[in-house]
């Protein structure tokens, strides 16, 4: 018989459980947009009628209490979770129906901490053993998420900011001492010069330290430092070479 039990667990990504056991099985790292993934799973499937939380605890997150009381309280008008702990416990991107529908589909069982493959495996088993069947409520009306088709074309122009930046740089490595640079010029033509070199273990120090630094004010030209950085912080890691604007085999 198919099993009817959904398995979460939490911040542990080793734990390994027997084919078939789960008929849904994953991790929950946040108590916000993780616990909305967690519900929209379940009530996508009718056939879960249990969710088991085990595993580790992610602390401050604790996502899995969360969830636990989501099913056990609901949540607020505002979105949050009654009871919740953690940084954030909101589900802004549920619906009161959905949350309603979540709470009657399935019973969530607590074993949050429990990482023993054996109990685990006994727990969806006595849960088996139970299967009411199918939930077969209506399907609960979600909330609407418009989506944006891309069409910005890069070939068609320089920039899709409104403005070009006057900033710009040339993206690096220094091989020798396993570290990224990002050259700052300003200017253009026989108005250019180089400002600074500013240099980094990772794409996160670089780019913050422009951005603190106040060398790059446009949103589209930030985003492209941001990815031509990672792509040199992969390349550096991987061996492999790195051409600014680019593109290279992994």
């Amino acid at each position: 018989m198919e099993s009817c039990v959904a398995v979460c667990t939490i911040n542990s990504d080793d734990i390994s459980l027997g084919e078939g056991k789960a008929l849904l099985r994953g991790t929950c790292k946040t108590e916000n947009l993780g616990v909305e993934s967690i519900v929209k799973a379940v009530i996508n499937n009718p056939k879960v009628r249990f969710l088991l939380l085990c595993g580790e605890e992610l602390v401050p997150r604790f996502a899995g209490f969360a969830i636990k009381c989501l099913w056990e309280n609901g949540a607020e008008e505002n979105g949050r979770i009654r009871g919740a702990r953690g940084l954030m416990p909101f589900v802004k991107n549920l619906s009161a129906d959905e949350i309603d529908y979540f709470r009657k589909q399935v019973v969530v069982i607590d074993s949050i901490g429990e990482r023993d493959t054996k109990k685990i495996e006994g727990i969806i088993d006595g849960c088996n053993a139970k299967n009411p069947g199918p939930y077969e409520a209506p399907a609960p009306k979600s909330v609407e998420t418009r989506i944006v088709e891309a069409d910005y074309n890069p070939d068609s122009g320089w920039t899709a900011d409104e403005k070009n930046d006057e900033n710009w740089f040339i993206i690096g490595i220094e091989r020798e001492k396993s570290r990224l640079f990002a050259e700052h010029y300003i200017g253009y033509g026989e108005n250019m010069r180089k400002c600074c070199r500013i240099v980094g273990k990772t794409t996160e120090s670089v780019l913050g330290t422009i951005v603190r630094l106040g060398k790059v004010t446009a949103l589209y030209h930030a985003g492209y430092i941001g990815k031509e950085l990672q792509k040199a912080e992969i390349a550096m890691k991987k061996g492999i070479k790195y051409n600014q604007e680019l593109e290279f085999e992994i």
